[in-house]
């Protein structure tokens, strides 16, 4: 069985439109206790500091109106209204990133703190009198000095990889002794 649409004349459409921008505001006919703390925040608050009464009182007349409500919750959601947590959440777009897969051998290798430079040192910032000459060349860092630590324990090496293999075999082609210690601080040579 399939339903049929029903096909509506503009004049309804327009009828329906003028309804529903002439609709007033309904009146909200049944709360949870966390809305009624909302609805009647001012109240409450005005009741607590300029009448004196505490939480436990105020608890205390909803009961006797037959509403039941510990001093605790309603405590808590009078704090929650306070500070915003009883009102809805502002929806967020989802901002995470998918990052790439490091491999941890890689992320191993890779420096924790590089060294930077900041993009326009202080005393090259543009004058209004230097704004149209040409930026100075930039001068390269020093490079600082590194002095060889001795390397780990055999039992320490990390897993070699196939490409660190292959350099081994061809270092030692070349005459460099495996066993060398500054075998890690030679620097690479690339196949020409």
């Amino acid at each position: 069985m399939s339903k049929t649409t029903a096909v509506l004349s503009s004049s309804k459409v327009e009828a329906l439109r003028a309804a529903l921008k002439n609709l007033q505001p309904k009146q909200k006919t049944s709360f949870t206790n966390r809305e009624a703390v909302a609805e009647l925040e001012k109240e409450i608050r005005h009741a607590q500091e300029k009448l004196g009464y505490s939480v436990s009182d105020i608890a205390a007349l909803w009961r006797d109106q037959g509403i039941e409500i510990q001093d605790s919750t309603l405590r808590s959601y009078v704090r929650d209204q306070a500070t915003g947590a009883g009102k809805p959440p502002i929806k967020r777009r989802n901002t995470k990133r998918e990052l790439p897969l490091i491999d941890p051998a890689t992320r191993a290798r890779q420096p924790q703190h590089p060294e930077t430079e900041p993009a326009v040192q202080p005393d090259a910032a543009p004058t209004p009198e230097t704004a149209h000459e040409p930026p100075p060349e930039p001068t390269p860092a020093p490079e600082p000095e590194v002095t060889p630590e001795p390397g780990p324990a055999p039992e320490e090496l990390p897993q070699e990889t196939g490409a660190q293999i292959a350099e081994r075999l061809k270092r030692l082609a070349r005459g460099v002794p495996v066993d060398d210690p500054m075998l890690q601080l030679l620097p690479e040579e690339e196949d020409g």
